[in-house]
C-alpha cells in the first residue's frame, strides 16, 4: 500500500506551511466551505 507513511494533520492558523502550500489549502477549504474561520 502505497499510503502506509501517511500522516495526517488538522487544519488551523498555527501549521506552519510553505507559502504556496498554504494558498493550495485555502482555495481547497473554500471550494469546499469547509474550515470558515481560516479565510478569515
Amino acid at each position: 500500500d502505497d499510503a502506509v507513511h501517511v500522516k495526517w494533520y488538522t487544519l488551523d492558523r498555527d501549521l506552519k506551511l510553505y507559502a504556496s502550500h498554504d494558498a493550495i489549502l485555502r482555495d481547497v477549504a473554500r471550494a469546499h466551505g469547509a474550515y470558515e474561520y481560516w479565510s478569515k
